[in-house]
């Protein structure tokens, strides 16, 4: 077994480096690494598409909710100035 002091020296690095390079460029392992990264962005695109989707709704519902408070606000304003109580307090 290699001593990892040897591993991690700059020869050992340099060839490990030379080794992989090669490696990458056999063209059946470049499409395979191709093909799935292809696919890993492909399945990041989709999830930020549906992300996006989900946040649009929930802005949606807030600003609802906000002009419903708005509203509610409003009317119990009205009824104080007008000294009739807010059946809806």
């Amino acid at each position: 077994m290699l001593p990892l002091k040897f591993l991690l020296s700059p020869p050992a690095m340099f060839a490990l480096g030379a080794v992989a390079a090669n490696v990458f460029k056999s063209e059946g392992i470049k499409q395979s690494v191709r093909t799935a990264l292809r696919g890993t962005i492909k399945g990041g695109l989709v999830l930020k598409d549906q992300i996006e989707a989900i946040a649009d709704n929930v802005r949606e519902e807030l600003e609802d909710v906000t002009a419903e408070a708005k509203a509610e606000l409003d009317s119990s304003k009205d009824s104080e100035s007008t000294g009739s109580p807010n059946p809806g307090v």
